[in-house]
């Protein structure tokens, strides 16, 4: 796990389709001891109630340093690809986007 200092860089590793989806991405990096931050999880839900559909439109980002972001995308791909928990008969879950800066 790499430790935060005053400079440190700070990626988008995946964007979820939901809040859940979010949670549970950051729940299996944190167990594999990837510090992380969800953004945007709670938007979805206000965003409705604030701005109709378009609020809705927000889907919630996973965010780690760069250092961590190889291993984290790694991490994400084989929970995707194995599908821990999901039903077989339902759509494959959201991929893990390209790391990109916090100033995009």
């Amino acid at each position: 796990m790499s430790e935060p200092t005053p400079h440190a860089e700070v990626v988008r590793l995946a964007t979820a389709s939901d809040g859940l989806q979010a949670d549970l991405w950051r729940q299996a990096l944190e167990a594999e001891g990837i510090r992380c931050r969800v953004v945007g999880a709670d938007i979805g839900i206000l965003g409705d109630l604030l701005f109709g559909e378009l609020g809705g439109a927000v889907q919630p980002e996973v965010w780690v340093l760069r250092p961590d972001a190889d291993r984290g995308r790694q991490i994400l791909t084989r929970l995707v690809e194995g599908g821990a928990g999901r039903d077989k008969s339902q759509p494959p879950l959201g991929q893990p986007a390209e790391a990109t800066d916090k100033n995009e």
